[in-house]
C-alpha cells in the first residue's frame, strides 16, 4: 500500500512540472495527510549550509520540508532541487518563526531549527515525534484566471505553489507594566498583534525600531527613553507620554499613556520657573530667577544670553555651576542700554551634556542709551597714533571706558561739561573687555579697517559707531 501511494504522489509531481508552463496551479486549503514515507516534514537533518544559488538532493529535502509547513506568501515554487528566489523567502518564514536571524540562508542555527523535531500542526492534523507523515499537496489544473475561495469567505487568484495572503494584523494594546517609572527604566506592553520581529514603539512623538515580541507574540518590552528622536530630537522631561506599537506589517494600535516621574540617572535637567521683569527702563538693572530642577546630586550648569549682543559684544553671564539636590533658583541681573524688546535665553546642561532651555520677554523703554550717546567721531578716518574727538552726553569726569575693538581704555576724563573726551587710536588692543579685573591673553595689533567704538560709565553704555583705521 505504501508503494502505491509514492507511486501516485510522484506521478502528481511529474504531472505538474510537465504543464507548469501551460497553466495556473492551486494547493487546497488542507493538505492529503499520507501514511509515513521515512520523511518527517517537522525535522530534517542538513549537513551542510545551504544559500540561493544551491543545487542538489539536500536541497530538495529542503524544499520538501518547506512546503510541508504550509507557510503564506512563499512565491510560485516546486520541489525542483534548485535554491532560487521563492525557496529563500520560504527560509526567511521560517525563521522569522522561530526567532532566528532572518537572512533567508539555511546556516548552522537554521539547519539546527529544521532537526529539532517538536510537535507541529499540519494541515489541521497533529504530528509528534519521530518519524512523521508527510504531507503532499496534490496538484490540481485550474484555468489561469479562475479563483479559488480557499481562505476564509473571500476568493484569490490562484498559481502553483501560492498560499493563502498573510491576514492583516492590528496590533491591540491591553496594559502597560509599570504604567509610570524613571527614564532609563524597563516597561512591558501587552496586547495582541505584534510581530515577532521589526516592530516599532511610539513613544510621544519619538520612536523606538527594530523591537521583538515575546515568544507567544502577546508583549513587548522597551526601555524608557532620554531624548525623542525620529520626528526630531527633543529632551523627555517629566510628564505622561502616549505610548502605541506599529507591528512589521506598518499596521498600529490603540495608544496608552505612560508617565515620567524622575529622571532616574539618564535624564536631562529641567527648568520649571523663571520669575523676571516684562518692562525696564534703560541703564535700570533687573534681576531674573530660574528654578533647575536636576538629577540628584548631580553637575548642572546654568547660563544665560541676555539678547542686546548684536548691539556690543557678547554680553552672556558666565555659567553658574554646581551640584544639585533636587531644585535650586539662581538669581541673574542686566542692564540694557538700548530700547527694544529682547528674549532672554536660559539654558540648563546636565552632566551627560543634556541641554534643556527657557525663554522670557523684556520690553525696555527710555530715551538713549541710558543717557549715555555719541553724537559724532571726528575724524571718522585716521592711523594708528591718530587722537580723535568724541562728541556726546552724560559722559562723567573720570571713569569713562572707550570701548575701541575687542579692546578698549579705562578711567579715560571728558571735558567741555561731559561732553567731550579725546581718545588715541592704539597700536595694539587687548583681547578682553577693557572692565574686566585681569587678562592673561595676548594683545591684538590694530591693523587697518573698521572697527566699532561706543563709551560706557556708571550711567550706562552709548550706542556703537564706527571709525576706520588707514594705513
Amino acid at each position: 500500500m505504501v508503494k502505491t501511494i509514492v507511486s501516485i504522489g510522484a506521478a502528481a509531481l511529474l504531472l505538474g512540472a510537465g504543464i507548469a508552463n501551460a497553466q495556473s496551479y492551486s494547493y487546497p486549503a488542507t493538505p492529503v495527510i499520507y501514511p509515513t514515507l521515512g520523511v518527517s516534514s517537522s525535522c530534517i537533518n542538513l549537513t551542510r549550509d545551504l544559500s540561493k544559488g544551491a543545487r542538489g538532493t539536500d536541497v530538495s529535502t529542503l524544499q520538501s520540508f518547506l512546503v510541508a509547513q504550509n507557510y503564506p506568501g512563499s512565491g510560485s515554487w516546486m520541489v525542483t532541487g534548485y535554491f532560487g528566489a521563492a525557496t529563500e523567502t520560504a527560509v526567511r518564514n521560517f525563521q522569522t518563526t522561530h526567532n532566528l536571524a532572518v537572512s533567508g540562508i539555511v546556516n548552522a542555527g537554521t539547519r539546527a531549527a529544521m532537526a529539532d523535531c517538536q510537535p507541529s500542526q499540519i494541515g489541521g492534523t497533529s504530528v509528534g515525534f519521530g518519524v512523521q507523515p508527510f504531507a503532499i499537496f496534490p496538484q490540481y489544473n485550474v484555468p489561469a484566471a479562475s479563483t479559488v475561495p480557499a481562505c476564509g469567505s473571500q476568493s484569490y487568484p490562484y498559481t502553483f505553489g501560492q498560499f493563502c495572503p498573510t491576514p492583516v494584523l492590528v496590533p491591540t494594546l491591553s496594559f502597560l507594566t509599570p504604567p509610570q517609572g524613571a527614564i532609563g527604566s524597563t516597561v512591558t506592553i501587552y496586547g495582541s498583534g505584534f510581530s515577532p520581529t521589526g516592530n516599532t514603539v511610539r513613544f510621544g512623538n519619538g520612536i523606538l525600531t527594530n523591537i521583538g515580541s515575546n515568544y507567544s507574540g502577546n508583549a513587548i518590552t522597551f526601555t524608557v527613553p532620554s531624548a525623542l528622536t525620529g520626528y526630531g530630537n527633543q529632551q523627555v522631561t517629566l510628564g505622561t507620554y502616549q505610548v502605541a506599537v506599529s507591528n512589521g506589517q506598518g499596521q498600529t494600535s490603540n495608544t496608552l499613556p505612560f508617565t515620567v516621574d524622575s529622571f532616574g540617572s539618564f535624564g536631562a535637567p529641567g527648568i520649571t520657573s523663571v520669575t523676571g521683569p516684562t518692562t525696564l527702563q534703560t541703564g535700570v538693572s533687573g534681576t531674573w530667577s530660574v528654578t533647575v530642577r536636576s538629577i540628584v546630586n548631580t553637575h548642572t550648569t546654568l547660563s544665560v544670553r541676555w539678547g542686546d549682543e548684536n548691539f556690543y559684544g557678547a554680553q552672556t553671564t558666565a555659567p553658574q555651576s554646581q551640584y544639585i539636590s533636587t531644585a535650586q533658583t539662581f538669581t541673574f541681573t542686566h542692564a540694557y542700554s538700548q530700547a527694544g524688546t529682547y528674549t532672554v535665553t536660559f539654558s540648563a546642561i546636565g552632566q551627560n551634556g543634556q541641554e534643556i532651555r527657557s525663554t522670557a520677554t523684556v520690553t525696555v523703554s527710555g530715551s538713549g542709551f541710558g543717557g549715555v550717546t555719541i553724537s559724532s567721531v571726528t575724524p571718522i578716518a585716521a592711523a594708528v597714533g591718530t587722537p580723535i574727538l568724541l562728541q556726546g552726553s552724560r559722559f562723567t569726569s573720570y571713569d569713562n571706558t572707550v570701548h575701541f575693538g575687542v579692546g578698549g581704555s579705562r578711567n579715560i576724563a571728558s571735558f567741555g561739561n561731559g561732553t567731550l573726551i579725546y581718545f588715541t587710536i592704539p597700536s595694539w588692543v587687548s583681547p578682553c573687555d577693557p572692565n574686566a579685573l585681569t587678562c592673561s591673553a595676548q594683545a591684538i595689533q590694530v591693523t587697518p579697517g573698521s572697527y566699532p567704538i561706543r563709551v560706557s560709565n556708571a550711567s550706562g553704555s552709548s550706542q556703537t559707531l564706527y571709525i576706520t583705521v588707514t594705513n
